[in-house]
């Protein structure tokens, strides 16, 4: 399975507003096990987008491993380096 999380896009200002939400934030332990505790900050608007998307992206990882997926890629540039990021440390 390939879970493709697109990067920015220029012609967005919704995209472009996320990338200039740049204050960092600490994170919650539900998205970053441990990383509250250890001081752990993201780039907000990119941290925001991950939680729009975390519900999809969980859901469509769930309905492969229940199709039998053994497999899974996750990937993706600017915008979508966090979600792929966060994907994986929720997983």
């Amino acid at each position: 399975m390939l879970v493709a999380i697109s990067g920015t896009n220029s012609s967005s200002s919704d995209s472009i507003h996320v990338d200039l939400d740049f204050l960092l934030v600490p994170t919650e332990s539900r998205d970053f096990p441990g990383g509250d505790e250890a001081g752990v900050l993201l780039h907000k608007g990119f941290y925001e987008a991950f939680g729009r998307m975390r519900g999809e992206i969980g859901g469509v990882v769930l309905a492969g491993v229940g199709r039998g997926v053994r497999e899974i890629h996750v990937v993706g540039h600017s915008l979508g380096k966090l979600p792929v990021f966060m994907s994986w440390v929720v997983s």
